[in-house]
């Protein structure tokens, strides 16, 4: 019996002290309320009497008030527009509810200075106005760094900065500010980068300050240029810096891919090679005697091409029917009214992209002052039955095709370089580089290309 008592009065006493234990273990603990991380401007810091103060908590709180007033909140920050100050030393009563409903306060000493009405200013722009030749890849990589004078309210100048393409489109590129709002930088992502050889204007407008001074409207334009080639259809590319064999030049290798070499095996119609031609870069000179390469590469079929050239002529020649002799460079015909050409010479540029239409004869464009043997950049378009011709970047001459052809035809699938119709007149002059596509180029593309030759010659 006493050890049935006994065993009734252990457990009666083991369930009092499992009560108790949970009991004390129902209490939850009370969770710390937000705490201040950092203030803008720091304790003991400077602030006008109509500035912002910026405070960060280290968790999200709903309500802040600054000397009673609410600040605006955003998740762990608040801003609070400086009213009611006045100036001189100023400890400020700072109180919060966090997303708890746990409330904490604390007071901040500030020095307090005369209104501030000096509107902000842009100070630098990492892109010149009118800059002409800006590095389109670099430019894609690194984006645009904008300075300013002074902290910028980032939520009121959220559509500060509008970059625009030439057409007006905008393009949307996303700032990146800095911690302490004075600068920031304008960056795009893969869809949307920057051409080369294109023009952009970047407004910076609607921008404030922490005391809602505006700043003055800065606007520049610049273009771009591309430091590297196109690749898309290009059928032929060949410049004298590289690929060359041999200072009689018996081969020119071609860095398109395509394997298109031009090739000269007979030593007394080799061209030579120039090191040191046209802005220390070398080209390749034909004598206009009997010098001429030749490279296959068909291009019947195309209903749109490009024949881009950097070269010079060293003699003038007046052009007799049919207009295509003496070419830079040549595809001969294999029916009547074939052959396609480009031809720079120092009074007139010829050119023709031959589709098998009667009375379809090479175009002609004349110069106003003839150039004498300065290097130039032609670039002949063909898009269906229109041509286009470009001089050092400009349009020159566009050209309707009588019949409407559309389509190159009747072309030998070998070309020339240095010698023209019919495979007996020949070119007098120089060579740099030479690019072929087999579709009409797009005006980034023809721009991009133009500037990255007329750099690298120093053509303009």
């Amino acid at each position: 019996m006493r050890n049935i008592l006994f065993l009734i009065i252990s457990i009666i006493c083991a369930l009092m002290l499992l009560i108790n234990m949970i009991g004390c273990g129902g209490e939850e603990e009370k969770e710390e309320p937000a705490k201040v991380l950092k203030t803008e401007p720091a304790s003991s810091g400077l602030m006008s009497s109509n500035g912002s103060l910026t405070i960060t908590f280290d968790k999200s709180v709903t309500d802040v008030k600054v000397n009673g007033t609410p600040a605006t909140v955003d998740g762990t920050k608040a801003v609070w527009k400086a009213q009611g100050l006045s100036t001189g030393g100023q400890t400020l009563g700072i109180q919060w509810t966090d997303a708890n409903g746990n409330t904490g306060s604390m007071d901040l000493t500030l020095t307090i200075q005369a209104a501030d009405i000096a509107p902000p200013k842009v100070e630098s722009i990492s892109i010149t106005n009118g800059a002409s030749d800006v590095d389109v890849d670099k430019l894609n990589s690194d984006g645009i760094t904008i300075k300013f004078s002074e902290k910028i309210d980032i939520n009121k100048s959220q559509n500060a900065l509008v970059l625009l393409d030439k057409s007006g489109n905008q393009i949307a590129w996303t700032p990146n500010w800095s911690e302490d709002g004075t600068q920031v930088v304008l960056k795009g992502g893969p869809k949307t980068k920057l051409l080369g050889g294109a023009e952009y204007t970047l407004a910076i407008s609607g921008y404030f300050d922490n005391a809602e001074n505006e700043g003055v409207k800065v606007e520049i334009a610049f273009s771009t240029v591309g430091t590297s080639i196109p690749t898309d259809s290009l059928k032929l590319w060949l410049k004298a810096d590289v690929g060359i064999k041999g200072n009689d030049v018996s081969g020119w290798e071609d860095q398109s891919g395509n394997k298109a070499n031009a090739e000269q095996a007979t030593a007394k119609s080799q061209p030579i090679l120039e090191k040191d031609s046209v802005n220390g870069m070398p080209a390749v000179v034909f004598d206009g005697v009997d010098d001429f390469m030749t490279f296959t590469l068909p291009i019947n079929g195309l209903t749109g091409a490009t024949i881009i050239l950097v070269s010079a002529a060293t003699n003038d020649i007046t052009l007799a029917f049919p207009y295509c002799q003496n070419a830079a460079i040549f595809w001969n015909e294999t029916a009547s009214w074939g052959t396609a050409h480009l031809t720079p010479l120092q009074s007139t540029v010829w050119f023709r992209f031959g589709t098998g239409q009667t009375q379809t004869l090479p175009v002609k464009y004349d110069y106003k002052t003839p150039i004498g043997d300065e290097f130039t950049i032609a670039t002949a378009m063909m898009e269906g039955e229109t041509d286009y011709l470009y001089v050092n970047g400009q349009l020159v001459l566009t050209n309707k095709k009588p019949q409407g052809q559309k389509t190159i035809a009747n072309q030998r699938d070998v070309g020339n370089l240095g010698r023209g119709y019919d495979d007996n007149t020949y070119f007098p002059g120089k060579i740099a580089e030479v690019l072929v596509y087999a579709r009409t180029l797009t005006e980034s593309d023809r721009k991009q290309i133009e500037q990255y030759l007329s750099n690298k010659y120093s053509i303009r």
